[in-house]
């Protein structure tokens, strides 16, 4: 209470001071138009009278205009795994023939994957895959191992580079597309780093290989309103449980094309961090087209016809790309771009409006004059060929990108940060230089990050390229496209018919909406205990334990499960299933909500 009163008469007290001074300057300009008052008529009263409020109104929009904070970036740093768990092409098709899950067909399509995709012979797999034993049977514990080493390794490395302290941290955010567990990743950080009891913590799952930039995006808008703070933003993915161990083609790019790799970045808006920062951000733009089936199932996790789970990765990615990418561009360009590469491109507009008849090609803007340092995602090398073909770059402006996928494989959304320390590595990182990060993934989402160098920066010994940039670029060799990828098509999973736009105002709660299940998903406790007597997987132990439990847990007797709860006979769930339970729920509120 006593805080309270304080906290009070904090507030009344600045205001005070803010109006103290205020009410003597109208009382100064009171005193001034009395003095002048005889030499005015009654036009040059009124003309006075709109200027002193206009320089009132003009006063207080400054007064309460609060300024957007800076945000740098102190650095960051890239995980890189022992040379133990080093791999070449050649031991993943021999670590693939001696499990014995594949047909001599889906060798051969992994074979040519392989050596068409880009990637060389020194990226990493986890531990597992150098076992002992030839079966793939990957466990929790493997899966977590794998996490901490690229997490904690990453995080050790920055906090050392940059002399940070843990209880300096007050964001965090942790992205991680496949790989969920609990308690989460985010929380895994702040135990093992002994994080503050406030800070404010996000832990991003499911959102493929653009939620690196999307973490930068969310750690920016935080940034505006926790004030003289950090923001910690750790990217990385496990592949230990994710091999695909089926027959479906389109489901193998996965175990072709992932590694091991992780990243942590360092953010900051405390103003006396501009002299020892690395970068300044700019701007994010970030862009979404689930709205398109197409897009929507272009990369997708599911199970194939016998139950096996992974992520099918259709003939429509390379399409729903370049239009995703291109609606990020088209943003970007307003943002970035000089003004003679906008008349450029107005002039182009119009003259193909107005003259069809003469097939003007569209004028692509030379974004090399806005940028000096361009690094895509490396989501593989027909994507990023695509992709320098449509912006017109050199090969030159793409050699980052290539020589990351070359040496570390698709890292998922830490690849990214494994490009620009290639950059800094070979010492093209000057003083005034703009480093635009591009990423994009499923859904599709594309984001896209512009930085400014604060200083130019040199490599150091915790860069992953310094004992061997020496050695790059290599000489790629020209090589056949990648083997046709049979996946589904686009399928009909519902539209999304509306657009939001977020405003700085204030944020009122329109309206929401409850998702009750049918009747028939109704279920008494005791149905709950003759299901799980029926199933016959649970002793008499657990049964008695589970009774007591529901009996005191305060649970009714009008409760909802899942349908498949309500079969026949309980049968192994399946991804299906749970899709199914979270569409009808989330779907269902959202349709009740937007009316």
């Amino acid at each position: 209470m006593v805080s309270r009163f304080r906290f009070c008469y904090d507030v009344s007290l600045n205001l005070w001071d803010f109006i103290t001074p205020l009410f003597m300057f109208i009382t100064n300009i009171m005193n001034l138009k009395n003095l002048i008052y005889p030499l005015l008529n009654s036009n040059t009263h009124i003309m006075f009278l709109a200027l002193l409020i206009s320089c009132l109104i003009l006063l207080c929009f400054f007064i309460t205009k609060k300024p957007s904070c800076k945000v740098y970036l102190l650095d960051f740093a890239c995980f890189k795994p022992p040379n133990s768990q080093k791999c070449t092409k050649e031991m993943v098709i021999k670590r693939a023939i001696d499990t014995g899950y594949f047909s001599e067909k889906t060798l051969d399509f992994m074979r040519k994957t392989l050596e068409r995709c880009g990637i060389g012979d020194s990226t990493y797999l986890a531990e597992i895959f150098f076992g002992e034993s030839q079966k793939y049977t990957p466990s929790m514990k493997d899966s977590r191992k794998e996490v901490e080493m690229a997490i904690f390794g990453s995080i050790d490395m920055l906090l050392a580079k940059t002399c940070v302290r843990s209880e300096d941290i007050g964001i965090l955010i942790v992205n991680c597309c496949i790989y969920n567990t609990n308690p989460s990743l985010s929380s895994m950080i702040v135990n093992r780093y002994t994080l503050r009891d406030d800070v404010v913590s996000y832990n991003l799952v499911g959102m493929g290989c653009s939620a690196g930039l999307l973490a930068i995006g969310l750690a920016k808008q935080l940034l505006q309103v926790h004030q003289n703070t950090y923001a910690l933003i750790v990217s990385t993915e496990s592949i230990t449980e994710n091999c695909y161990i089926g027959q479906d083609p389109s489901k193998f790019i996965i175990n072709c094309l992932f590694r091991v790799g992780g990243a942590a970045m360092l953010l900051s808006n405390r103003p006396s961090d501009h002299r020892n920062s690395k970068y300044r951000l700019l701007h994010t733009v970030q862009n979404n087209t689930s709205r398109s089936d197409r897009s929507y199932n272009c990369i997708f996790q599911e199970e194939d016809n016998v139950g096996t789970i992974g992520v099918t990765i259709t003939k429509d990615l390379i399409t729903s790309a370049i239009a995703t990418i291109e609606g990020n561009l088209t943003t970007l360009g307003h943002l970035i771009l000089p003004i003679t590469e906008k008349f450029l491109y107005l002039v182009n507009y119009i003259a193909r409006n107005l003259l069809p008849g003469y097939k003007i090609h569209p004028y692509v803007p030379n974004y090399s004059k806005a940028v000096d340092h361009f690094l895509p995602h490396v989501g593989g090398r027909p994507v990023l060929d695509e992709l320098q073909k449509t912006l017109q770059f050199s090969d030159a402006v793409m050699e980052a990108s290539r020589m990351t996928l070359y040496r570390y494989g698709n890292t998922s959304s830490s690849s990214i940060w494994y490009e620009l320390a290639y950059v800094e590595a070979k010492g093209r990182v000057k003083k005034g230089d703009r480093i635009w990060q591009m990423a994009f993934g499923s859904g599709f989402k594309c984001s896209s990050v512009i930085w400014r160098a604060m200083k130019t920066v040199d490599h150091d010994d915790k860069n992953p390229w310094t004992d061997e940039i020496a050695g790059f670029p290599v000489a790629l060799e020209e090589c056949e496209p990648m083997p046709v990828m049979v996946g589904k098509g686009a399928g009909k999973r519902g539209d999304c018919g509306s657009r939001g736009i977020l405003t700085r105002s204030n944020i009122l709660e329109y309206d929401f909406a409850c998702y009750k299940p049918p009747v028939s998903q109704k279920c008494t406790k005791e149905v709950i205990m003759k299901k799980a007597r029926d199933a016959g997987v649970l002793s008499q132990g657990t049964l008695d334990f589970m009774k007591k439990t529901l009996d005191r847990s305060g649970l009714g007797d009008s409760t909802y499960l899942a349908e498949i709860c309500f079969g026949e006979s309980y049968n192994t769930p399946s991804m299906k299933d749970s899709r199914r339970k979270v569409e009808m729920a989330i779907f269902r509120s959202c349709r009740h909500s937007c009316g």
